[in-house]
């Protein structure tokens, strides 16, 4: 008999071991992975850099690709022109003339993850500080596809999804993007693993809460507990985001005060202050 538990016992730990090793490997794969995806992004910024130091008609020259270019050029040049459109108003100003919008709109409901995440982050820094721009985004009809994008997308891109809802947010908007549904998915993001993802949705939801339907909205499909969770969140930048999230629900709104309340949100926010 001992004979036989000591073997069962060698296969049981054999079986463990087996699962860790397994569990390793796997890992591994995946920082890899990752590891490959960064460097295959930052040659293609580089060249991105690249393009926008030799060309002095950079922006004529990107848009007619967005119209004309094969799928990846068009990727390439939406990446392009949102890192001139961070360089200055003026390019944003000028990128925005050039006819970009429609193009960068057109190219968030096409095929490719990869374009419409570039897509995404170019209309992102169009919009940044920029009231002009994010109303020409806006009537665009940007807003659904983003919303689309925060629903069904490789990760990276809801994230940039929801940062870029968030921007075009800040100028009144907030009505127009809850209306579109944009509400159930930013709060399913807060539970994401990612704090990156949970930053940006909780982040899009501070911005919507400024609206008194929105509040109501959003308290609704039970965003308050899990903003009470993010204020234990790892990540500090989620902890403010989650922290002003709550407060903007809680802006004389009696209901969603009490629910704050009952939520336990009182002893994470003074360990805050």
């Amino acid at each position: 008999g001992e004979g036989r538990a000591e073997e069962t016992r060698r296969r049981e730990e054999k079986r463990r071991d087996d699962k860790k090793e397994d569990e390793r490997r796997k890992e591994e794969k995946k920082k890899r992975r990752k590891e490959e995806e960064r460097i295959r992004r930052r040659r293609e910024e580089e060249k991105a850099k690249k393009i926008v130091s030799e060309d002095d008609l950079p922006i004529a020259r990107q848009v007619a690709t967005l119209r004309e270019g094969s799928q990846d050029e068009q990727t390439q040049a939406a990446l392009v022109l949102g890192i001139l459109a961070t360089a200055s108003p003026e390019n944003q100003a000028a990128i925005v003339r050039a006819g970009a919008v429609a193009q960068l709109v057109q190219l968030l409901k096409g095929d490719a993850p990869e374009a419409r995440g570039q897509a995404a982050v170019a209309l992102r820094a169009l919009a940044a500080n920029n009231t002009y721009n994010k109303v020409a985004i806006v009537r665009a009809g940007a807003i659904p596809p983003l919303i689309r994008l925060l629903k069904e997308e490789p990760v990276e891109v809801q994230e940039v999804a929801a940062g870029a809802l968030q921007t075009l947010a800040e100028t009144n908007n907030q009505v127009e993007i809850a209306q579109a549904g944009a509400i159930v998915p930013l709060v399913a993001l807060l539970k994401d693993e990612r704090p990156g993802v949970r930053e940006e949705a909780a982040g899009a939801l501070v911005i919507l809460a400024l609206n008194t339907d929105n509040q109501v909205a959003i308290a609704q499909v039970g965003a308050v507990p899990l903003l009470v969770d993010l204020l234990k969140d790892e990540s500090a930048e989620v902890r403010e985001q989650a922290a002003a999230a709550l407060r903007n629900l809680a802006a004389e709104n009696a209901d969603n005060q009490a629910a704050i309340a009952r939520a336990g949100a009182f002893s994470p926010l003074a360990d805050l202050l």
